[in-house]
């Protein structure tokens, strides 16, 4: 599995991650899509169609708490 990160601090704390979790497949990306580090993608088109996912789900929840008038997410997660 290829373990690869933009920001050289976000590695470790993926590494551990994604042992505790015992994950195939991680993604750590800012809610804009951009790409922080990722863990177990062997072609950037999966990378890049997972983050553009990431990001329309990051959107559509925003603009859903503020339909709602509520605060959006801090943080997301997915799993499955």
């Amino acid at each position: 599995m290829t373990t690869r990160a933009v920001e050289a601090w976000t590695l470790q704390p993926l590494v551990k991650f994604t042992k505790e979790a015992e994950a195939r497949l991680v993604l750590l990306m800012t809610s804009a899509g951009q790409v922080m580090a990722q863990h177990g993608f062997s072609r950037a088109v999966e990378v890049m169609s997972a983050a553009a996912l990431g990001a329309a789900i990051i959107a559509s929840t925003a603009e859903m708490a503020k339909e709602l008038k509520q605060p959006p997410f801090a943080a997301l997660s997915h799993q499955g």
